[in-house]
């Protein structure tokens, strides 16, 4: 038996015994040390209907960094991967909250040696940004807004900045995020909350309208926000997980600024790639993620990991769950 996370209705969690995963052809059974939370987690966590609940033992959980413990292979004849590696795990499901999962062979990465957990799990979320930033054009010299100053949102920053952006402005609630947006690359800085948020925009700007906005929030203000931020004929690029299914829409403002709109997923067959440049990125120091993950606690605590990074208390930047012992504190 093992411990796992388990999701038994919205906001519910408890950690309980369960059967050990079983190893099947072209799996492995992956121990993870170190697991950041996603919005897409907590969508999972909070977010589904009713009846969805309870969910699977080890849901929500998928930007794990772990070590393979069994693997099988069956009519290979290259093997990437063996037991004691260290390696990226991105499972679908997300059920890598627990103590062991399987995965397919498909999902793992193999990580370079010698960097921290708390760096090497943000490659996950940083191959995600930079997918992101592929559908994005004219990055350089432009002005660009960031809604949203939470770990992709600060990823954002990081990665316009190397793309060579004009100016970056990051938008957020919390002040400790806001914060961390000057140390991860933004220019300025703005309270979304603030009076007359345009307007504040952009006098920091110089005068114009971001060429680019970027929801990195998924909150139904955020994704407004956005829209009423960007300039007409700009880009606006919803990243943000959705924290409600639907919701009222400033469509009229969308519709007479007519933004060239997409949303972002790296579901696109080149995840693994990405993942892998994401992972070089960091071991280089080309993309420096340090400090992140603000928080980290032991599964014993992963409700408390849930709401900590749900409601971005005590300055939580991003929260992540330490397999290791003696597993708590900051990053």
């Amino acid at each position: 038996m093992m411990q796992a996370a388990h999701v038994t209705a919205p906001g519910t969690v408890r950690v309980d015994s369960v059967a050990d995963p079983e190893l099947a052809a072209d799996y492995a059974i992956v121990r993870p040390e170190l697991i950041s939370i996603c919005g897409s987690d907590l969508l999972a966590v909070y977010g589904q209907p009713a009846d969805a609940y309870p969910l699977k033992p080890g849901q929500s959980g998928h930007e794990v960094i772990g070590v393979v413990e069994a693997v099988e292979y069956r009519g290979k004849t290259v093997f990437p991967f063996e037991p004691g590696e260290r390696v990226l795990a991105i499972p679908s499901p997300h059920v890598g909250m627990a103590e062991r999962f399987a995965i397919g062979l498909d999902g793992l990465v193999r990580v370079p040696e010698g960097v921290p957990a708390e760096r090497l799990a943000v490659a996950q979320p940083l191959g995600t940004v930079i997918s992101g930033c592929n559908k994005l054009r004219d990055v350089a010299g432009a002005t660009v807004a960031v809604v949203g100053q939470g770990g992709i949102g600060l990823l954002f920053d990081r990665m316009l900045r190397r793309m060579g952006a004009g100016t970056v402005i990051g938008l957020d609630l919390v002040e400790a995020r806001r914060a961390a947006g000057l140390r991860f690359g933004a220019d300025h800085v703005i309270d979304a909350a603030g009076d007359d948020v345009p307007a504040a925009v952009a006098e920091a700007a110089g005068g114009v309208e971001p060429h680019i906005v970027i929801d990195a929030a998924g909150e139904p203000a955020s994704v407004n926000l956005a829209v009423e931020l960007v300039r007409p004929f700009g880009q606006l690029l919803l990243f943000g997980v959705p924290k409600q299914p639907v919701f009222e829409f400033s469509y009229l403002t969308w519709f007479r600024k007519r933004p060239h709109t997409q949303s972002s997923s790296i579901r696109d067959g080149t995840g693994s790639a990405l993942y892998e440049l994401a992972l070089n990125l960091i071991a280089r120091g080309d993309v420096d993620v340090d400090g992140l993950i603000s928080h980290r606690l032991p599964l014993a605590r992963v409700a408390d990991a849930y709401e900590l990074a749900r409601t971005c208390g005590d300055g939580a930047l991003k929260v992540a769950v330490d397999f290791r012992e003696g597993g708590e504190g900051g990053a």
